[in-house]
């Protein structure tokens, strides 16, 4: 469920992802710089206009791309980002820049008559000064034609297999149209109808469905949990016993960013309803109660059963019965009462440095926090609706949820951090009821994103320009393609110039996949380094135990430690020496890259008798919640 860019119920709330594309950017972007450079001699500095203009890089297909540096106050600035922030380079010789923050360089190339013509960007991509061109239209003219080609280009600069998208305006479908691939392997086409993982955007589902059992009296928004499902248990007595049905939907818990995503990812464990109810009270809280934003999913499946118990239905047929119906979204499923499989998208991945499919998420009983599949041309009628205050029918006479909880799930609830970047001009930011809600030129933005392994989503409305937009992609960089083209389009209606977001995105993309790389790297060096050291397997091997993830084993095979969860069964692989009493697992199971660290308490003897555990990858999703374990040895265990 992830949030980020690869990527779970993926949420990338922008950031990318994760994401999406905002947080995204704050992770690789240095937010805060020395006013003044290093000195570089006066008859060795190159005047900075040199250094100023677009640069052209390529992808692997030959898809040019361009990228723009510029100058700012004796520094070198890569693009001036979305968010208000900014990547400074300061200089430390007469060629090379450096960003402090993360020791990255660029190092200019001079011709023979001393002009510059390349740059060399984090010593790994060589892109060529692009004198010719002159940058993108003022205006992205938001015609068919247009979004045709705004989609097939990200489509090959991103690397996804197959997407599909719709616009509505003023209660129209304005286009609706698939592009590319529902599967590389069979070749077969998306069109309007194909349906995909909508992952978190069934969140928005689960609060309409509330809202719905609020207008018959069957619940209060302010009810106690505990009164409906009296076996629900938060992390202290105070928490459980104030913890409301509004507290399942505004990840304002007081627990971290995707607590207890690990039961569900990867996906085959064995998990129930049971386990999820009663895990909370195990987990250590990340901040005070109702104080700060926190993206939770298995709240989410808890508020499901709410729905259950208080509907006398499964959540997923009161969906499908009393929402997907009713607006005659007539090829939506929601989770298990999915039938009809002849036009369905496959996902895809790119983690082996090629794109291929991969299998499908399984969601269980996690259908409320992002089970259900769609299409775009079923999202447009759930669009309309929204962008309508819940009113349908054919003379819109006919109401899904009432006003007054329209305005509830459209009211902000938890806030976030405000997006600063003066394109956009925001004064606030934050989560309503399954909607993320900020304002965008004046103009109210509510949107939110989906993501499970391969299967990447959004929905944004703005409701006063009465605009929607949906995005479904199925490839595990959907979340930049959707931020991409989305942003584009949008901009266009909110009468801003043509950003050349794909490109910048992309840029972007390699930036953060490239620090990535490099810790990913530098653990694999270190533990080949590391092969001749003598370890004794046998004060490693055992059974350990977590109160809410249960029993892991640690195991010889082939006279290599192994690990395996037994209520998880895909988390299971190899475990080779890092360093100290850590150990690096590479997972068989290879969707998504979620590989972790191992690391082993020992006692006064040499025996391991816990474990901790973290991911490698700064990309890891954070539903890969490996820090919220706590394996303890359990020698009596069977």
């Amino acid at each position: 469920m992830m949030m980020t860019k690869k990527s779970s119920f993926y949420n990338l709330y922008k950031y990318a992802f994760a994401l999406s594309i905002f947080l995204f950017m704050c992770l690789v972007i240095n937010t805060a710089h020395a006013q003044n450079g290093p000195e570089v001699s006066p008859t060795t500095r190159v005047d900075f206009k040199a250094f100023g203009g677009y640069y052209r890089f390529q992808f692997d297909a030959g898809i040019d791309s361009y990228i723009k540096i510029m100058t700012k106050d004796n520094h070198l600035v890569l693009n001036e980002q979305w968010n208000g922030n900014e990547i400074i380079f300061e200089q430390i010789s007469e060629l090379e820049f450096l960003n402090k923050s993360t020791n990255y360089p660029l190092k200019f190339i001079k011709s023979k008559d001393g002009n510059i013509t390349q740059v060399l960007v984090w010593n790994k991509d060589l892109w060529t000064k692009a004198n010719d061109y002159k940058g993108r239209p003022d205006k992205f003219d938001p015609t068919s034609q247009n979004i045709d080609s705004l989609v097939e280009d990200a489509l090959v600069k991103f690397k996804v297999a197959g997407a599909s998208i719709a616009i509505v305006k003023d209660g129209k479908v304005i286009h609706q149209k698939g592009y590319g691939f529902a599967s590389i392997t069979t070749k077969e086409l998306v069109n309007e109808y194909t349906n995909f993982q909508i992952a978190s955007n069934t969140k928005a589902f689960t609060t309409a469905a509330l809202s719905i059992l609020e207008d018959e009296g069957k619940l209060k928004w302010t009810d106690k949990v505990k009164s409906h499902l009296p076996e629900f248990k938060m992390y202290n007595d105070y928490v459980t016993e104030n913890f409301n049905i509004l507290d399942l939907l505004t990840h304002r818990s007081g627990l971290g960013l995707g607590v207890g995503d690990l039961m569900f990812f990867p996906d085959g464990s064995n998990f129930t309803m049971k386990d999820v109810l009663t895990s909370f009270q195990y987990f250590k809280p990340a901040s005070a109660f109702r104080t700060k934003y926190d993206y939770d999913n298995l709240l989410y499946i808890v508020a499901g059963e709410v729905i259950a118990r208080a509907s006398g239905m499964s959540y997923e047929a009161f969906v499908q019965k009393r929402i997907v119906e009713p607006l005659q979204m007539n090829h939506t499923f929601v989770g298990s009462l999915m039938k009809d499989k002849s036009n369905l998208a496959t996902p895809h991945s790119g983690e082996s440095g090629s794109i291929k499919t991969i299998d499908a998420q399984e969601i269980g009983m996690g259908s409320a926090a992002g089970g259900i599949f769609s299409n775009v041309a079923d999202m447009s009628k759930w669009m309309i609706v929204r962008l309508n205050k819940g009113m349908y029918g054919p003379d819109s006479k006919q109401s899904l949820f009432s006003l007054k909880n329209h305005n509830e799930m459209w009211r902000l609830h938890t806030v976030g951090e405000t997006n600063r970047f003066p394109r956009y001009n925001s004064h606030f930011n934050g989560y309503g009821l399954g909607w993320f809600l900020t304002d965008v030129k004046g103009n109210l933005k509510v949107s939110h994103t989906g993501g499970l392994p391969g299967m990447l989503s959004e929905v944004t409305l703005y409701p006063d320009l009465n605009l929607g937009i949906v995005i479904l992609t199925n490839s595990d960089e959907g979340g930049s393609f959707f931020s991409a083209v989305s942003s584009t389009i949008a901009d266009s209606y909110l009468g801003l110039d043509d950003f050349g977001w794909t490109d910048k995105i992309v840029g972007w993309g390699r930036f953060q996949k490239n620090r990535s790389d490099d810790v990913t790297k530098k653990v694999w060096e270190k533990v080949e380094s590391a092969k001749k050291v003598k370890v004794n397997n046998q004060d490693f091997i055992g059974i350990y135990e977590d109160n809410w993830f249960g029993k892991i084993e640690v195991f010889e095979k082939d006279k290599k430690l192994w690990f395996k969860s037994y209520r998880s069964p895909k988390l299971n692989g190899p475990m080779a020496f890092y360093n100290a009493n850590t150990f690096a697992i590479k997972w068989e199971y290879k969707a998504m890259n979620a590989d972790a660290l191992a690391m082993f308490s020992l006692d006064e003897t040499g025996k391991a008798q816990s474990i901790k555990m973290k991911g490698i990858s700064p990309n890891i999703d954070f539903s890969f919640d490996f820090q919220d374990l706590n394996l303890k040895r359990n020698d009596n265990a069977k």
